[in-house]
C-alpha cells in the first residue's frame, strides 16, 4: 500500500486498504457481500450453486448455542498452549492479575483474542517467522457467541503451528470444566474476559523486550484507519491537527491518560448514537501504567468503534490488522491519541448537527 511521507512518519490521513478476511459463516465463493436479516444480526450470504443462488440466512441454532464453559474450557487450553511459550523461553508462569469487575459485551471478548494474536505475531517478527493476520470480522452492533468459540478455534490451531516453527513439542491435557465437582462453573462472560485478560499478560511478560512505543503506535493506528473511515463516509471535512509537541517526554502514565482521554469521545458518541458504553474505569491502573495497560484500553477502543461504524452505515469495513512500525517514540504515540481524540470529537459535534430539525 503507497502511503504518503507523513504517514511515514507520524500519521495517515489515507485509510488502509480493507483486507478481505474470512469469518466463520463467509465462504469462498461468496457472491454478495453480508446482509442482515430484518429479525436478526447474524449475518445472511447469498452463494453460488451452479446457476442458482442459495441463500444461507442464518447460522443453525445448535451452534448458536456455545456456552461460556465451553469458551472457558478452551481459553484454558490456550493458557496451557502459552505456559508452554512461557516454559521455552526460560519464564515461569505469569504471575495472577486483578481480575477485571465490569460490565463488557461480547465485542470485547473478540478484540480480547486479537490483542493475543497481534502479541504472537510481535514473536514470529522476533523468530523471523512470517506474520499471520488476525481474523477480521464486519462492523455490526452484536456478535454472536459462536463468533467468540471459533476465535479460541482460530487461536488454538494458530498456537499449535506457531510452537512445530519453535521446535516447542509437548501434549496438553483438556480441562474438565464441565464435572460436578467443578467449583466455578458456571461460568460467564466476564470470566471468560479474565482469563484472557491472564492470558495477554503471559504473553506481556514473555515479549516485555518488544512491547513499547512502537506497538502502541501501531495500535492507535488502527483506531486512526477507523475514525477516518467514519470521517470520510459522513463527509466531514477534516479540520482537526495533532496537538502540539510536549516539551517533555511522556511517560505511560501521561499516554495512558490520554487514551481514556480520547475514550470519553468515543462514549459520547456512543451516546448519540444508542449504544451502551462499559464502564472502563476498572482498566486504569492504580500504580505505573505498562505497555500491556495502555494496549488494553486501546483495544477496548477498537471494540467500541465496531457499533459505531455499524450504526453510520459502515458495516463492511472491517478494521485492519496493525501494522508494523520501528523506533517510534513516546512524544508520536502521545500526538498520534490527541489527534484521534480531536478527530472524535468532530465526529461527535456532526452527528449532534446532523440530529437538529
Amino acid at each position: 500500500m503507497t502511503k504518503t511521507a507523513s504517514f511515514r512518519t507520524l500519521f495517515s490521513l489515507a485509510l488502509a486498504a480493507p483486507i478481505a478476511l474470512t469469518a466463520l459463516w463467509t465462504p469462498v465463493f461468496a457472491t454478495e457481500k453480508p446482509s442482515m436479516d430484518s429479525n436478526s444480526e447474524t449475518p445472511s450470504i447469498a452463494v453460488a450453486k451452479g446457476n442458482q443462488p442459495l441463500t444461507i440466512t442464518r447460522v443453525s441454532q445448535q451452534i448458536q448455542d456455545a456456552s461460556f464453559n465451553e469458551i472457558y474450557a478452551q481459553c484454558v487450553l490456550i493458557e496451557q498452549e502459552t505456559n508452554l511459550f512461557l516454559r521455552h523461553f526460560g519464564e515461569t508462569t505469569a504471575p495472577l492479575i486483578t481480575p477485571i469487575n465490569t460490565d463488557l459485551h461480547l465485542r470485547h471478548l473478540w478484540y480480547k483474542f486479537d490483542a493475543i494474536f497481534e502479541r504472537m505475531n510481535a514473536l514470529r517478527r522476533i523468530h523471523r517467522i512470517p506474520a499471520v493476520s488476525a481474523v477480521g470480522l464486519y462492523p455490526t452492533t452484536r456478535i454472536e457467541v459462536i463468533y467468540v468459540w471459533a476465535q479460541t478455534q482460530r487461536m488454538l490451531t494458530e498456537m499449535q503451528i506457531l510452537r512445530r516453527f519453535l521446535g516447542i513439542r509437548a501434549d496438553i491435557s483438556p480441562p474438565l470444566l464441565n464435572s460436578p465437582n467443578h467449583a466455578d462453573a458456571p461460568k460467564q462472560l466476564i470470566d471468560v474476559f479474565n482469563k484472557l485478560h491472564q492470558i495477554q499478560n503471559a504473553w506481556d511478560i514473555m515479549l516485555s523486550g518488544v512491547l513499547g512505543f512502537s506497538v502502541i503506535f501501531a495500535e492507535t493506528m488502527r483506531l486512526n484507519d477507523d475514525i477516518d473511515a467514519i470521517i470520510n463516509h459522513l463527509a466531514i471535512i477534516d479540520r482537526t491537527a495533532p496537538p502540539p509537541t510536549p516539551l517533555s517526554a511522556p511517560t505511560y502514565n501521561d499516554i495512558i491518560d490520554a487514551a481514556f482521554l480520547m475514550m470519553t469521545e468515543v462514549e459520547h458518541i456512543q451516546l448519540k448514537l444508542g449504544i451502551d458504553s462499559p464502564d472502563i474505569a476498572p482498566f486504569h491502573p492504580i500504580t505505573s501504567a505498562t505497555v500491556g495497560d495502555i494496549l488494553s484500553v486501546l483495544n477496548l477502543a477498537l471494540a467500541e468503534m465496531q457499533p459505531i461504524k455499524a450504526k453510520v452505515g459502515l458495516r463492511r469495513t472491517i478494521t485492519p490488522p496493525a501494522e508494523f512500525y520501528d523506533h517510534k517514540k513516546s512524544i508520536e504515540t502521545l500526538r498520534l491519541i490527541g489527534y484521534l481524540t480531536a478527530k472524535l470529537r468532530q465526529i461527535r459535534i456532526t452527528l449532534r448537527e446532523m440530529a437538529q430539525p
